[in-house]
């Protein structure tokens, strides 16, 4: 904007000596806003479109510093009150925080070993470990692949789920009597094969319809 004022003001100023009407003292220096009258010339300067976008981020710049100004002066009379509610609830917090296993969202959730979106519900587990962090596996076969790498070490595991691959596809603890079935027939997401029960029932069901695969318990999978 001062730059074009300056050019109006060059414009107007800037007289040719030799013209062959001159008016002493007389300027002819547009307005930047507004008008204004020019001998017999009548001038009228508004924005443009380019001019009123400028005056509307300006407007907007203004707005935004005023916002932050009386946010900053409410975050202040905030802070006490808002530290003396966190000290009362801490103590909240640490006992609501979930330290067990997490439903695994199909088609929403990655593998945390091979990182394709879990597709069946039917397959995979989950570690939890000490400090409650949890991963979530498509199969069981990224699972013993993870704890195979040492990508997370036997002191931080808590606790080994598995998805019961009969009924609603509950998470059931791999070391309460879990029986596993081995059978190539199941076709689960990486190959593993591998299912998961919480009693002898279901599993005899499923080798009855496959006629194949070994029955195993977790230590014998973990080996």
């Amino acid at each position: 904007m001062a730059d074009f004022w300056k050019w109006e003001y060059n414009y107007g100023h800037n007289l040719n000596p030799e013209a062959p009407i001159q008016v002493p003292g007389m300027t002819y220096q547009p307005p930047l806003l507004g008008y204004k009258q020019l001998l017999n010339f009548s001038a009228f300067s508004i924005p443009d479109t380019g001019g009123w976008i400028f005056i509307a981020a300006a407007a907007l710049l203004v707005l935004c510093m005023i916002t932050e100004i009386i946010s900053s002066r409410k975050e202040k009379k905030k802070s006490f009150s808002t530290a003396v509610a966190m000290i009362f609830l801490l103590p909240v917090f640490f006992t609501s925080c979930s330290s067990g296993p997490e439903p695994i969202q199909v088609g929403k959730e990655a593998c945390s070993y091979c990182k394709m979106t879990v597709s069946d519900a039917r397959f995979g587990g989950e570690i939890v470990t000490t400090k409650g962090k949890v991963y979530k596996f498509d199969d069981m076969h990224c699972m013993m692949s993870f704890m195979q790498e040492e990508k997370i070490v036997k002191p931080d595991i808590k606790e080994m789920y598995a998805v019961d691959f009969s009924g609603n596809h509950y998470l059931i603890k791999a070391d309460e009597n879990l029986l596993l079935f081995k059978c190539d027939a199941l076709q689960s997401p990486m190959g593993g094969n591998i299912a998961a029960f919480n009693n002898r029932d279901s599993l005899a069901v499923l080798m009855k319809k496959y006629k194949q695969g070994i029955p195993l318990n977790w230590d014998e999978l973990i080996k």
